[in-house]
């Protein structure tokens, strides 16, 4: 026992000794080499990449734990910050990738700073200026005009707008298959015609919906070429009937070129892109509308049509899902294009459309009364009411865009056959919906009375043999509207009924009064005595019209008066 401990005091002595003499003597932890380092290009100072990449190079020794490289690029025209990366490195020579690095005509600067693992304060920084050699969609040029931008683009108080269904308009169900219905398009008074989203489809999660657009300035070629483009809005300007095409600015495929962005897109916390918020729309990637890069993209998209297809304005999908500020700056350079008289509908019922300058928007409210007088039996004076309250919410000047069927309803709702109660109630609603105020549309397969749902998805082609008597009557319609100053442009009377809409519009002289049974059964309407004992025209018939103090009609009956 007490060798034990001698020997215990012996090595405690030992190292004290030790420890003593080291500390006498020599030191500390060696420190490790500093950190040196260049960036691997022809010229040091300014990098011109052709793939997003540059490389860094450590000149001393590698510490032994590797070290952290952190690269934030700033936009030296305007201050922002461009790209950020943070990679641990742990071999001498380093590549970096810029993923979400769109500039190609300016420059960023890029500040390097490389720490030790092992000693945080071992550190090498370093600047440069970089660009990109590659076009992004930001600084691409602008094209060239092609052909020579229509000189009469209807205004709205002259407007008949027809939406095209590319995939149900013709077998082909393609451009040329809308080249060859022209003639057609053109006989039922159109003269605005709106084309569904002609932009080749993502494939990524896709459910074949237009309306997830793969290339901005693509067209699918499904459809068609630029070629075919090109043709068939110069064969429709040569009809007098002018082109707008569907944008769908607020979201886009999933394999679009500009996922490559990330900053263009809206993210969760995790930063993953997410879909656009409220909805279930899995096929498509919303486009956050905070960053300006992205911005100034999708105006020149928007103006690449114009100038390269020489289309004659836009309908804006899902405009209520975009900013106001994106709007007002997309419009305001629209503008600056040279001799143009673009035309531009809202898909959305924000007043501030038309603050952003878009002349048209959704009447979706006169839409949803119109159908609950026809199907639930709701007082017909709703429809005078909520044309008045879409109106009254809107400037002075500006129009709505008013239907009885749009893809949308045709496809997931029902067609106008189904919601109004067969052909005469279809006509019916079309009458008064047109007729009453705002801008009437039409879609492809109404004029002929289609009963089945229409997809947009898949190539469903219509039956243009169906029921010629309908497409008769809506050329009648149509031909009579675009006669028709007062039907057009005309101030607004109305005579409210439970059962009857009946409604005059006078522009000087012209006189044109409507009376139409929104019932499924026979009904009498008591004349008002601005109305009894007055004599028309029956403007469809051409024959004399004479009014007492009431009128009985059949189920849907419409009569359209003029004097």
């Amino acid at each position: 026992m007490k060798l034990k401990l001698a020997c215990l005091f012996l090595a405690c002595f030992w190292v004290i000794s030790c420890q003593k003499k080291d500390s006498a003597t020599t030191l500390v932890t060696p420190v490790e080499e500093t950190l040196n380092a260049q960036i691997k290009s022809d010229n040091p100072a300014l990098i011109s990449t052709s793939n997003h990449t540059f490389q860094v190079e450590v000149l001393s020794k590698m510490p032994n734990q590797g070290i952290t490289a952190e690269i934030t690029l700033t936009r030296e025209d305007n201050g922002r910050q461009v790209a950020k990366i943070t990679q641990n490195v742990a071999q001498a020579s380093s590549s970096f990738t810029l993923t979400d690095f769109p500039l190609n005509q300016t420059f960023a600067v890029a500040q390097v700073k490389l720490t030790s693992k092992s000693n945080a304060n071992n550190v090498w920084t370093g600047n440069f200026k970089i660009k990109t050699s590659v076009a992004s969609p930001v600084s691409e040029a602008d094209p060239a005009q092609y052909g020579t931008p229509m000189s009469n683009v209807p205004t709205t108080d002259k407007m008949v707008m027809y939406e095209v269904n590319i995939k149900a308009l013709s077998n082909t169900a393609n451009l040329q298959g809308v080249i060859n219905r022209l003639d057609e398009i053109k006989a039922l008074g159109v003269n605005v015609i709106w084309l569904m989203p002609i932009h080749p489809v993502g494939i990524l999660k896709t459910v074949g919906s237009p309306y997830c657009v793969r290339d901005y300035k693509g067209v699918n070629p499904d459809f068609g070429t630029l070629a075919n483009m090109r043709t068939l809005v110069g064969e429709a300007h040569s009809r007098g009937m002018a082109v707008i095409i569907d944008w769908v600015a607020n979201h886009t495929a999933w394999d679009n070129p500009w996922i490559q962005y990330k900053s263009w897109y809206s993210q969760d916390a995790l930063g993953n892109i997410i879909i656009p918020a409220g909805t279930n729309w899995q096929d498509v990637a919303d486009l956050d509308f905070d960053n300006p890069d992205m911005r100034l993209a999708m105006i020149k998209a928007l103006k690449y049509w114009v100038l390269d297809a020489n289309v004659d304005g836009f309908r804006c999908d899902a405009a209520d899902f975009v900013p106001f500020s994106f709007w007002k700056q997309a419009i305001d350079s629209l503008k600056k294009i040279p001799n143009r008289n673009l035309l531009l509908l809202a898909e959305g019922a924000r007043a501030d459309h038309f603050n952003a300058g878009f002349q048209m928007n959704y009447g979706w409210d006169f839409y949803g009364a119109i159908k609950n007088v026809f199907q639930n039996n709701q007082n017909a004076t709703n429809i005078f009411t909520t044309h008045t309250n879409e109106y009254n919410a809107i400037p002075a000047g500006s129009q709505k865009l008013r239907f009885t069927t749009n893809h949308d309803e045709s496809a997931w709702d029902a067609t106008p056959m189904t919601i109004f109660g067969g052909k005469q109630g279809a006509l019916c609603a079309s009458v008064i919906t047109s007729f009453l105020g705002g801008v009437p549309l039409l879609y492809s397969s109404q004029e002929v009375g289609r009963q089945a749902t229409l997809s947009f998805f898949n190539n469903v082609p219509i039956d243009w043999t169906a029921n010629a008597d309908m497409l008769a009557t809506y050329k009648s319609l149509f031909t009579l509207y675009n006669a028709s100053n007062a039907l057009r442009k005309g101030t607004l009377t109305t005579y409210p009924d439970n059962h009857v809409v009946c409604f005059k519009r006078v522009f000087g002289t012209e006189e044109m009064l409507i009376i139409a049974n929104v019932r499924n059964a026979n009904s009498t309407l008591t004349l008002p005595t601005a109305l009894a004992n007055t004599n028309w025209t029956n403007a469809l018939t051409n024959n004399a019209q004479a009014l007492g103090t009431s009128i009985a009609l059949s189920p849907y009956q419409y009569l359209i008066l003029q004097k």
